[in-house]
């Protein structure tokens, strides 16, 4: 059973700590090694060469603080808050990190690599204890959806780390040994891998642009479907006419009901460099597989839109009106969905009022935030999250009535002060 202490009680251990390092009198090393130190603060503490072995740091807060030279073996740090925090030289072996905030840490020389907790029996032998080996995938880091915003990782020993989904935009990753790593969906824009050992490394569907990759080793990576400075899709300029018009005649099909104007479609474009779409009327657009990438479409109206694989990751789609769209494998990964309505949408039909659900199947909204979206299912009509994956999703005071979860991905999904009246989680 792992051992706690109280806040004053660690605060009293870390002045001695602070007093060690300096060369006073009444110092002493930390040494809490499997302790539960969860949702504690350390922030703007000198931790060098503290010793955390095995400890639970989940939800602590080290913002600012030093760990140079820390022993961090095997500890649990998910959620927790490091951002600006030094690892230098920190032996991070088998640490858990997702989820956790690292913009602007710097894990120069840190040791990542695989790491297995081993406790002394009473017979005097050592035996591996297995109480991260689940969580941290049989002691690989787990990096995976943390954000590592500049962070310095040159030199780091990381192989087979997994920073699926994390974002490692303008980090500095040089000579860093990445052999068999995880980074696809990661954000990895204007990294630089110079001299980086890649080799079996899976960057799929990863993000690219500006990305350094001087003297990589890079046999056996994955790169398929990365997203870098190229075109991923049609271009824009291609189109017969400019976007912008092709809009305003898109718009005018929809009023005349097709009388006059044209439908857009788009399908398979790359529209990353264009710009003012936000508020625009795209109501039963074409737009299969088109690329959105980091676009500013708040309060869009996409309403009956066929925009199935398209990729919305990091987009701003506050206020969005998706009622009766397509959307199957659409990656709203990071996107910003805050008031997005993705309810059915409702015609007036002779047999009275048809509702024409979204379609949410295989959607992809990991760590999407979608706090006071509607999903409102429309009399016996449920709105259905059919295999989507709503990993670290933010649901907070959403409106999910009558919504159909049970064969979505959900772990780590909030749902704190959310409308869940008639919802389904399980089968």
């Amino acid at each position: 059973m792992s051992k706690r202490l109280t806040q004053s009680q660690l605060d009293e251990v870390l002045q001695k700590h602070e007093f060690f390092r300096a060369g006073r009198s009444g110092g002493a090393r930390a040494i809490l090694q499997f302790y539960d130190l969860a949702g504690m603060s350390f922030r703007n503490k000198d931790l060098s060469q503290v010793d955390l072995t095995g400890s639970t740091l989940i939800e602590a807060d080290f913002e600012n603080a030093i760990l140079d030279n820390a022993v961090l073996f095997g500890c649990d740090m998910r959620f927790g808050n490091f951002k600006k925090t030094s690892f230098v030289k920190a032996d991070m072996r088998g640490v858990r990190v997702d989820g956790a905030e690292l913009i602007g840490a710097n894990l120069t020389k840190a040791d990542l690599r695989v790491g297995h907790i081993m406790e002394k029996q009473r017979t005097g032998e050592y035996q591996m204890k297995d109480r991260h080996v689940e969580s941290v995938e049989m002691g690989h880091a787990n990096f995976s959806g943390a954000n590592l915003t500049g962070a310095m990782l040159s030199g780091t020993v990381a192989m087979n780390a997994d920073f699926s989904d994390a974002i490692l935009s303008q980090a500095q990753i040089k000579d860093a040994d990445l052999r068999n790593a995880k980074f696809e969906g990661a954000n990895l824009e204007k990294v630089n891998f110079s001299g980086a050992d890649l080799r079996g490394a899976n960057l799929k569907n990863s993000i690219m642009v500006g990305s350094v990759m001087e003297f990589v080793e890079t046999s056996g990576a994955d790169f398929s479907r990365i997203l870098n400075e190229d075109p991923a899709g049609h271009q824009v300029d291609a189109l017969e006419k400019p976007l912008i018009e092709m809009i305003d005649a898109h718009v005018m099909w929809v009023l005349t009901a097709g009388a006059e104007g044209a439908q857009l479609d788009i399908e398979g474009y790359d529209l990353r460099n264009t710009r003012d779409l936000q508020g625009k009327k795209l109501t039963a657009i074409k737009a299969t597989d088109c690329i959105f990438v980091k676009l500013d479409l708040a309060d869009c109206e996409m309403q009956k839109a066929v925009l199935d694989g398209a990729d919305f990751r990091y987009c701003d789609l506050d206020g969005a009106d998706f009622r009766g769209a397509s959307l199957k494998g659409a990656n709203f990964s990071r996107a910003s969905l805050r008031d997005a309505n993705f309810s059915p949408i409702i015609f007036e039909g002779e047999q009275g009022d048809e509702p024409v659900s979204t379609t949410l199947e295989g959607a992809n909204f990991r760590y999407a935030d979608l706090r006071n979206a509607r999903f409102i299912g429309a009399k016996a009509q449920e709105v259905d999250f059919f295999g989507a994956n709503l990993a670290d999703a933010d649901f907070r005071y959403a409106n999910l009535t009558r919504a159909d979860f049970k064969l979505a991905k959900m772990a780590g999904v909030q749902f704190d002060e959310a409308v869940l009246e008639g919802t389904v989680v399980k089968a």
